[in-house]
């Protein structure tokens, strides 16, 4: 029916370790109540360059897997992105 792979495991440990850490964060914000409204915007501005770096990452790498030929892709890509953030 199902085959539990490699794969399928590391993925359910990885997701139990983030799971684990979301919810300790989030007691931290719940105790540290003050704390964490005074520093509302770090952690919007940390949260936001993870979401833009980690898949921007991914897709870099792909990019020279498929392509290790072609750098001046990754360069117009990063120049287009770094025009648009200033």
């Amino acid at each position: 029916m199902f085959e539990f792979s490699t794969t399928f495991t590391w993925i359910a440990i990885f997701a139990a370790l983030a799971a684990g850490v979301n919810g300790l964060g989030i007691l931290a914000i719940v105790r540290y109540r003050r704390w964490a409204e005074k520093a509302i915007t770090y952690f919007m501005c940390f949260a936001a360059g993870i979401l833009i770096s980690v898949p921007l990452t991914l897709v870099y790498l792909m990019l020279f897997k498929k392509a290790p030929t072609r750098d001046f892709l990754l360069y117009l890509d990063f120049y287009s992105c770094s025009s648009l953030i200033q």
